[in-house]
């Protein structure tokens, strides 16, 4: 699993002004603290102003607005000067503010009250737009006739929204020791290649399990100890990062597998997009038989030959 992420905290104003503890605090909670702005803006911005600090509410509302530090949220704390500076602080611009006496703990609970708030938005913002991609992809499946179509259609969406190095759907059956590429997102061209999924670990345990297979990281894995020594052997590159292996079910029967890698550099696949892939895995399952019943009941030689699922 990736390390437990930590968020940056940029402590800026008057050290002399800062509660006593304060960095050690925020330490022991997790979060990494610095008083060095870098290329990257922090996650949030602690600032102590010097006691009578003139302009207070100007230099708050120019570290909420200054682009080097991205729109990070700016916490005041008021350890000097009277209650109500925090009014004028919040008006211009700051998220939070503090005044003495000011309890730690309660600042370590605001700062994770904020997080979690921030982190439920930015689910619920990308609940919505999973829900219109995937209105987006089903209309665009309803429109193919063929079941190559549609399996091609579906890697496609999933290897752009993912931004992927490899997509594809590979059929195949628990006991196989080969697969059936049938639609490959970066290589089109690819309709019906077969391969040795010996060389493939995950969609050989997600055939036998039936569940998803997600591996962060192929090169220490144990899944892959057997493949990493045939790569050592063998002097192969590999840049893989991550693979991600969905058994895809036809009446009820593990019957292929919508298979994803990553390489180093790639953005990390997250919970939320592994089940994403996941319900596409089990539309294709649903669009193949779709394709096949209508083949099967088309009276026109010609659509008939546009059947193109097989099983493998």
């Amino acid at each position: 699993m990736p390390d437990l992420f930590r968020h940056r905290i940029l402590l800026l104003g008057s050290p002399a002004s800062r509660p006593e503890g304060l960095e050690r605090v925020l330490v022991r909670g997790g979060f990494q603290v610095t008083e060095t702005p870098s290329v990257s803006p922090p996650d949030f911005i602690l600032y102590t102003p010097d006691a009578g600090a003139p302009n207070l509410a100007d230099e708050v509302r120019t570290l909420a607005t200054q682009s080097t530090y991205g729109g990070a949220p700016v916490f005041v704390l008021l350890t000097h000067g009277p209650a109500e500076a925090a009014t004028d602080v919040l008006l211009a611009g700051a998220r939070d503010a503090l005044v003495a006496p000011i309890q730690l703990p309660e600042l370590r609970a605001r700062l994770d009250a904020h997080i979690r708030a921030r982190t439920e938005a930015r689910e619920a913002q990308d609940a919505l737009r999973a829900r219109d991609l995937l209105f987006d992809i089903f209309q665009e499946v309803s429109a193919a006739v063929r079941a190559d179509e549609i399996f091609q259609t579906l890697v496609r969406r999933v290897g752009q929204a993912f931004g992927l190095s490899h997509c594809s759907l590979v059929l195949t059956a628990p006991g196989d020791d080969k697969g059936r590429v049938v639609a490959v997102y970066e290589n089109p061209a690819i309709r019906d290649l077969r391969v040795d999924l010996g060389r493939y670990p995950e969609i050989q345990e997600a055939i036998r399990t039936e569940r998803p297979v997600v591996i962060h990281n192929v090169h220490e894995d144990p899944l892959f100890a057997t493949i990493r020594q045939h790569w050592n052997k063998q002097q192969i590159e590999v840049n893989v990062q991550a693979a991600v292996a969905l058994p895809v079910f036809v009446q009820g029967r593990a019957a292929g597998v919508f298979f994803l890698r990553t390489e180093k550099g790639d953005p990390q696949l997250r919970a939320a997009d592994v089940a994403f892939a996941n319900t596409i895995a089990q539309a294709a399952a649903r669009g193949s038989t779709r394709s096949t019943a209508a083949c099967a009941t088309s009276s026109s030689a010609r659509a008939a030959t546009h059947c193109t699922f097989r099983s493998s």
